[in-house]
């Protein structure tokens, strides 16, 4: 019996053990000398089949959602749980921190996301929308943060209001010039200074269309916080418009990113994805700076923030495995380089 024969005796003993069809492939595979082919392709079908096998349904399930900002983050948090966990199951939403904090208070979730504060202010806005005589949420959410983000002041990549022509000044901002273009004081381009304290006007016009979210959004609210001072940052900003409102990040950065003459504001750990471009800024004087890791890290950028998971009371159970998983120094550190989010471990927050 010659080595070929051999093969072909044992592969057909193996074929025994499975289908007539697979074992039909088998001797067709070896009759036409593909041993070699046959036997990683075998090798490939029996790891399926084992891990098929052997993985574990799952038992436990697990809902998140919230703030589209830490969409990212727990999507790569999610396989990485699942991955070590094989017998839970999360289930994973968007829809805007407001939707993640209601969610988390009224039980329609395990854990909310949001990328603001969970304030007193912001809890005392909300009725008795179930009609049992209390607040559906209130002052037993519990806030944990898992990152830090930083929002920014954004333009389309090229945009020829910011330097593209060669010809103008790369604008830098300052609270004045964002408030006046967030209340509408300036309609055009042409009657925005160039930089900070620069009383030349660029010569390229155009009608200044504004970004912004939809009510909800976490990132709106921390906007108009930290770079209009509108106080609480869950609270409406007098004046305060924008002519394209979106209900995600993810339609906004898009829509912005092909926009000449549009402005916005965004989380800087998504900003990398789209063709957008951060305007230097400064609350009054000084010199303008972009948002980096470092500056979010250490809170030198305006716009830095914290992003929090938000459960009833303090986290328990399989809530707060996620939570503590999350949180493990070198596993925070592997999903927020994933997601390009800060650390927790990063600084001196």
């Amino acid at each position: 019996m010659n080595k070929r024969q051999q093969i072909c005796k044992k592969l057909v003993k193996n074929a025994q053990a499975v289908s007539p069809i697979i074992a039909t492939l088998m001797l067709v595979l070896v009759t036409v000398g593909a041993a070699g082919a046959f036997y990683l392709w075998q090798t490939g079908w029996q790891k399926t089949v084992t891990q098929q096998v052997g993985t574990p349904t799952p038992t436990e399930t697990l809902s998140v959602g919230g703030s589209t900002t830490c969409f990212e983050f727990t999507q790569y948090a999610k396989s990485a749980f699942e991955a070590k966990y094989p017998t839970v199951k999360i289930n994973l939403q968007g829809g805007g921190s407001d939707s993640g904090i209601i969610a988390a208070g009224t039980g329609l979730t395990d854990i909310g996301c949001s990328s603001k504060v969970v304030s007193d202010a912001y809890l005392a806005l909300y009725p008795d929308l179930n009609g049992d005589g209390k607040k559906d949420i209130g002052s037993s959410l519990v806030s944990t943060p898992f990152a830090y983000d930083g929002v920014c002041i954004i333009h389309m990549t090229g945009s020829t209001h910011f330097g593209a022509s060669g010809s103008n000044l790369i604008w830098a901002m300052n609270q004045d010039t964002i408030q006046k273009i967030y209340k509408g004081t300036y309609q055009y381009w042409a009657q925005v200074p160039c930089s900070p304290g620069n009383a030349t006007l660029c010569s390229v016009n155009g009608t200044i269309n504004r970004y912004g979210r939809a009510d909800g959004s976490g990132t709106e609210s921390s906007f108009v916080k930290l770079f209009l001072s509108a106080g609480d940052n869950n609270m409406p900003y007098g004046g305060y418009s924008a002519t394209n409102d979106y209900t995600g990040n993810p339609a906004m950065l898009a829509a912005l990113a092909a926009d000449n003459n549009g402005i916005g504001f965004g989380p800087y750990g998504m900003l990398s994805t789209y063709t957008l471009t951060q305007v230097p800024y400064t609350k009054t004087t000084g010199t303008p700076i972009t948002a980096n890791y470092a500056n979010i890290a250490n809170s030198t950028w305006a716009g830095s923030r914290s992003l929090w998971f938000v459960t009833v009371g303090e986290p328990s159970g399989l809530a707060k495995e996620f939570i503590d998983f999350c949180r493990d120094t070198q596993m925070n550190q592997d999903l927020c380089s994933l997601s390009n989010y800060v650390s927790l471990y990063a600084n001196t927050h």
